[in-house]
């Protein structure tokens, strides 16, 4: 079993070197496309490619945004990859695993072909404005990032590789007739929100996206980097138990279309 990352980033240049080097622990190739960067993080990934063989810089080309843009990784590697190998359809430079994926996608059964996350989202509080110094490497600053959202979301990460599984183009989010989701989830940390220039470039490059149509960023779609604080008080303090109260539950598929889906893919009718 093997793991191929697909990784679409676009200004990054604070924590793409350290996110595709922890990403590389598990990963057996990591494809990188970069959707026009202008800080420096093109640069970072060329670089990092040539001393670290699991990154593959697949290109740098500014497009609107779109969910799909993985396709294109996706149809161009494909020939390497074998049925029954994994996918980590969004290997995204601000999630960090607390369950290893080589380890946790053993587990999953042979009639599953989706694994999906339990997003810890990490967030930025006053307080940390406040009392914090974020003139640190950025491992040390997400160190102390401790304070989360109280519920979690649920998205599909990992992607079973088969044959016939097909990606059209970039006006799909995911292949076709991806799969029988896991009843299973994988646990990782999100750190959208982790400085305030952080902030700052994530609003620019969303309001980008979303002027040229992209319709799934309004929550990020504000005017100051403040707008994105919030307070301790209103989050939950990072333990070793990690307690997990769904705000959306991936796996809460009606059971007669779980039982079509189970029959459509055990008879090969659907890849």
């Amino acid at each position: 079993m093997k793991i191929f990352g697909i990784c679409l980033i676009k200004n990054e240049a604070d924590i793409i070197a350290y996110s595709l080097n922890r990403h590389s622990e598990w990963a057996d190739q990591i494809f990188v496309y970069d959707n026009g960067s202008t800080d420096g993080t093109w640069e970072i990934v060329l670089d990092l490619a040539k001393i670290n063989p699991k990154i593959i810089p697949f290109k740098q080309e500014a497009k609107p945004f779109r969910d799909g843009l993985r396709s294109e990784i996706f149809n161009a590697y494909k020939h390497l990859v074998s049925d029954g190998d994994w996918w980590c359809i969004r290997c995204d430079s601000d999630e960090f695993y607390l369950d290893d994926p080589r380890t946790f996608l053993k587990t999953i059964s042979p009639l599953h072909h989706l694994v999906a996350s339990i997003h810890y989202e990490y967030r930025l509080t006053v307080e940390d404005v406040e009392s914090l110094s974020f003139n640190k490497p950025i491992e040390a600053v997400i160190d102390q990032l401790t304070y989360y959202h109280p519920k979690q979301n649920s998205e599909i990460r990992f992607i079973k590789h088969r044959t016939r599984l097909q990606w059209p183009d970039i006006t799909y989010g995911y292949p076709k007739h991806k799969g029988v989701l896991s009843a299973k989830k994988i646990r990782l940390k999100h750190f959208q929100y982790r400085t305030p220039e952080q902030i700052e470039r994530r609003i620019l490059v969303r309001k980008q996206a979303t002027a040229e149509g992209y319709q799934f960023f309004g929550r990020d779609v504000v005017e100051s980097w403040k707008d994105k604080l919030v307070h301790r008080a209103d989050m939950v303090k990072e333990t070793p138990e990690m307690p997990i109260v769904f705000l959306r539950d991936m796996n809460k598929t009606p059971l007669l279309k779980r039982l079509i889906l189970l029959t459509l893919h055990t008879l090969k009718i659907f890849p």
